[in-house]
């Protein structure tokens, strides 16, 4: 499994002031932000236990985790609509092995906020899990975290800073490009040299 982690982006600005201290305080790490609670689905369970964890629970994704609760990768509501509609299936007849993302986009507990943010940014993501130095499963890290963490551990004078999380909302909610408006969006020159690597 592939833990994607991006530290650099084209978002970077508005992140940094996630990491700046008050006084003397040392920056900001995820650990500090994190939820704990983390409910999870394993590679062998079919989608209806994930679809059960989602509505138990109220959340659109579930970390995939092994017997040692190691992540090996994610599932999210909309993979379980897809799957159900591509395969016609029910959810049970479908194991998340199958359906579950195994480039999953993470970070680490000792991780900065700052970070995570960029992450988030880059991957057009709402939340992270967070793993520790053995790829465990620690806790999950959410846009929703960094508001309250704005909102009630910062002086009235960082409210300025709700500008930038809001940059960072807008960041998220991006839509993906897809290979087809990448392709659109390329010149002859550029679709010719991609085709190069099409030939037997």
């Amino acid at each position: 499994m592939q833990i994607s982690r991006r530290l650099r982006s084209n978002h970077v600005d508005w992140a940094l002031a996630l990491d700046r201290p008050k006084l003397d305080e040392p920056a900001l790490r995820v650990h500090s932000v994190m939820s704990k609670d983390v409910f999870t689905c394993r590679t062998d369970d079919s989608l209806s236990v994930a679809a059960q964890v989602m509505w138990d629970h109220d959340c659109g994704c579930v970390p995939v985790v092994d017997g040692g609760r190691r992540l090996v990768g994610i599932v999210t509501d909309r993979d379980l609509c897809m799957a159900v509609y591509l395969q016609g299936k029910t959810l049970n007849e479908i194991a998340v092995s199958d359906v579950c993302s195994r480039e999953v986009h993470a970070c680490h507990q000792d991780e900065l906020v700052s970070h995570a943010a960029r992450t988030m940014a880059d991957a057009h993501v709402r939340r992270l899990p967070v793993v520790d130095a053995d790829g465990r499963l620690v806790g999950i890290i959410a846009v929703s975290d960094l508001v309250r963490n704005l909102c009630f551990t910062r002086s009235p004078a960082m409210f300025a800073d709700a500008q930038r999380m809001v940059s960072l909302l807008e960041a998220v909610s991006r839509p993906r490009v897809s290979v087809a408006d990448s392709l659109l969006q390329m010149t002859e020159d550029e679709k010719e040299s991609l085709a190069l690597f099409d030939t037997p």
